[in-house]
């Protein structure tokens, strides 16, 4: 999976690394966008039978939403 998934880590960490989340946009447009990440991971999750043997952390989300704010 590793390679498979290495150019797009590789772009992913190109945009990121643009950033300067010392800027208040910038840092806004970081929280936006693992907040629709983490939103879409957590929904796929919550899809997941309990038995499946991940921990239970608490959803990210909402917490991100709440600092878009």
């Amino acid at each position: 999976m590793r390679r498979e998934t290495a150019d797009a880590h590789a772009a992913t960490d190109e945009r990121f690394g643009q950033l300067d989340v010392a800027k208040a946009d910038d840092y806004a447009l970081f929280l936006a966008a693992h907040h629709a990440a983490t939103s879409a991971v957590e929904a796929a999750l919550s899809a997941l039978p309990a038995t499946v043997g991940l921990p239970d952390y608490g959803p990210a989300a909402p917490l991100l939403a709440a600092d878009l704010r």
